[in-house]
């Protein structure tokens, strides 16, 4: 049966590089998506997405200012495309870590961006219900240790990694978290990064 990845986790948690590794993985991913105007009525059928495989719906919480009903995608996806099936993968990482990449990109003051992570995860355990079969996968563990972690991420999808190289996968903001280091966690420069995701 074909898939539908949808990619649903708090914003700055690594929906984006999630959603890179399925596509890097062999999965369709397009940005900006066309499956945002399906989902929001904007056309009426995207068949030319749906010869794929295995595709990638990524949805930030919140996306923009939309709290999205993931069981009204579902729904409209599925009766729309019965061949498929949905496998929701939810990124999580280290909630000092997640706070501060609020502060970075959206929030005016780290307090500021605490109250947004809370309402966001509120947000997805209430709709866990209706998206499972889910799988947390762990950004701040992949970015540490990429090889375990995409391996973990191969036996819950059966998607395969194409090659031996996993240094390509890094922590956007790694160079942002001198916080840690004036706090005493010397140890945060061991996160994996590189200049870019390469394909």
């Amino acid at each position: 049966m074909n898939k539908l990845f949808f990619v649903f986790g708090p914003e700055s948690a690594g929906n984006h590089v999630t959603s890179k590794i399925l596509q890097t993985m062999g999965c369709f991913w397009e940005e900006p998506q066309k499956l945002d105007k399906f989902v929001y009525g904007e056309i009426n059928n995207f068949t030319d997405i749906t010869t794929q495989e295995n595709i990638v719906l990524r949805r930030s919480v919140p996306h923009g200012r939309d709290w999205c009903d993931p069981l009204a995608i579902k729904i409209k996806f599925l009766n729309h495309q019965p061949s498929y099936e949905m496998i929701t993968i939810i990124p999580v990482r280290d909630w000092m870590p997640n706070i501060l990449s609020n502060y970075y990109h959206r929030a005016t003051t780290q307090q500021e961006a605490i109250p947004i992570l809370q309402k966001a995860w509120t947000h997805i355990g209430k709709h866990m219900i209706n998206i499972m079969p889910f799988y947390f996968l762990n950004t701040s563990l992949l970015f540490k240790y990429p090889k375990s972690t995409i391996e973990s991420l191969e036996f819950f999808t059966g998607l395969k990694w194409p090659n031996e190289n996993y240094n390509q996968i890094y922590d956007a903001d790694i160079g942002k978290h001198k916080i840690f280091q004036e706090y005493g966690f010397e140890n945060i420069n061991r996160e994996i990064i590189r200049d870019n995701i390469k394909h």
